[in-house]
This record gives C-alpha cells, structure tokens and sequence, in this order.
C-alpha cells in the first residue's frame, strides 16, 4: 500500500532547505529527554537559525560597543573641563579661555556623534529585529503548511495564529537583550 505522506517539493522562495527544517530540529530536540547533549544541540540549532544574521549582528555589535565607548568618554571630558582647565591655578585667563572653548568645542563634537551613532545604532536594531521576526514567521509558517492534517485538526485556530504572530513577535527585543547587553556589559567591566 503506498504512502499516503509523500515528500513535498520545495517551495519556492527565500527560505532553503536547512532553514525549512530547524524548527523540526529543535522540536526533536525538546521532544528527545534521553539526549545527553541537549543544549549544545539547542546551541547549535540556534548558531544555524541566526547564520543568515551573522553579519547584521556583527555589525551591530561593533556599532553598539563604539556608542558605549563614547557614552563612557562624555565624563572623561568633563572631568578634564573641571580639574585641567578650570581648577588650574598655574593656567592664566587666556589660556583657560582657549583650553575651555578647544574643551568644549571636543565635548560637543563628542555629544553629536554619540547621538549620532545611537540614532543609526536605533535604526539598525529595528531593522535586524523585523528580519529576524519575519524569519521566525516564515519558518513557523512553513512548518505548520509542512505537518500532517491529523496533527492539525486537534489544533485551534486561534492557537495556530498566536503561534505565528504573537510567539514570534516575542522575539523582537532578543537581539538587544540576550546578545549585546551581556556584550558591552562585558566591555564597560574591563
């Protein structure tokens, strides 16, 4: 008697093959309690989902370290202005006049860039959090279209939609808090 599963052919579109079955992967993982090897497999189903990102998140890592360095330069500055330039008793009225204003024109400078960068910084962390929302849409969708139809008659409509709207959008500040927070936390400590 023949199969009545037959292999799907793949769809067209962005998603490839490997994509397609990551969150079978990771369902098998979960599903698996006897593997020994649980989160280093959880690790790298989740190094593989973010592949396609790895040179959006670089960048916006390096982008958000350069943002943080100039956050921690702005008191520097200012401790500069208050013990060398206006403290200084040796430096005469001019020369705190030029040091002051050269100071203050460096410190402005610095204010800019840093917003600057924040604001670019902002941008980009919006942009790679709809990617990756999108991604995560995506692959839920192709994996729903992708499960047998017994399997999805037990199922609600409403819980196959909060499944591929609202579960992925839970997603959205991900980048931010699991990836570059601990990273510059790390870089202000040394």
């Amino acid at each position: 008697m023949p199969s009545r599963h037959t292999e799907r052919e793949e769809p067209t579109g962005s998603l490839s093959n490997r994509s397609h079955h990551t969150v079978d992967r990771m369902a098998s993982v979960i599903t698996d309690s006897s593997n020994s090897n649980r989160w280093s497999q959880f690790t790298q189903c989740y190094l593989r989902w973010f592949k396609p990102f790895s040179a959006a998140l670089v960048s916006f890592l390096g982008l958000s370290m350069v943002c943080s360095l100039l956050q921690m330069c702005e008191p520097l500055v200012l401790r500069h202005i208050l013990d060398s330039v206006l403290l200084n008793p040796a430096l005469s009225v001019d020369n705190k006049r030029s040091a002051l204003t050269l100071s203050c024109v460096a410190l402005i400078l610095l204010l800019v860039t840093s917003t600057a960068l924040s604001t670019i910084r902002e941008f980009r962390q919006h942009t790679l959090n709809t990617r990756i929302i999108l991604h995560a849409k995506r692959l839920l969708f192709s994996h729903t279209l992708r499960l047998p139809l017994k399997t999805i008659q037990y199922l609600k409509e409403g819980g196959i939609i909060s499944r591929v709207s609202n579960d992925a959008e839970q997603l959205y500040g991900f980048v931010q808090s699991a990836i570059c927070g601990p990273a510059i936390s790390v870089v202000k400590v040394l």
